[in-house]
């Protein structure tokens, strides 16, 4: 078949049929409507996970540390990376702590920052099974006890809700 500017150009018709004695039914055509990008799906009453998990520095010797900053998409994975923080702290005594920088970015792009203090005593990656939800309920519950001057209720609200919007463990 000849083409003009890349279409095929139509067949010939070939000569009419005689009408059949019965009538055709219409043809419904369906029309495929392209698909939509996927979107994290959040459904009612689930909690949303974290997206990623990042440390971004801890005080101490840094080269027996996980090459900080580094994200991890489990608190399991991120609290095992806290380990070689808490035994250095412990290799000097036990005395003070090593403040780690962290930070997590959850599926509705909400994003919570905190400080670990690295000890036997507060944040211990040993000592505590989920060291991060252990560390944000007390945050959250500390400002819910404690409003800081000029807290909304809009803000007060946003706290209690915290804890059970988000998950916060693996």
């Amino acid at each position: 078949m000849a083409t003009q500017c890349g279409r095929k150009a139509a067949p010939k018709k070939a000569a009419a049929k005689p009408a059949a004695k019965t009538a055709a039914k219409p043809v419904k055509k369906t029309v495929k409507k392209a698909a939509a990008p996927a979107k994290p799906r959040i459904s009612p009453g689930a909690k949303v996970g974290p997206v990623g998990i990042t440390i971004h520095w801890a005080e101490g010797d840094n080269s027996k540390y996980d090459r900080f900053p580094k994200t991890y998409k489990t608190y399991a994975a991120a609290q095992k990376a806290l380990i070689p923080v808490f035994k250095d702290n412990q290799a000097d005594g036990g005395g003070g702590y090593n403040k780690t920088k962290f930070s997590i970015k959850f599926k509705d792009g909400t994003d919570y920052e905190g400080r670990l203090d690295i000890n036997e005593r507060e944040d211990n990656p040993v000592k505590y099974k989920n060291l991060f939800e252990k560390h944000i309920l007390d945050h959250v519950n500390y400002y819910i006890k404690n409003p800081y001057p000029g807290m909304t209720e809009a803000a007060k609200k946003e706290y209690a809700s915290f804890a059970t919007k988000y998950k916060l463990r693996d």
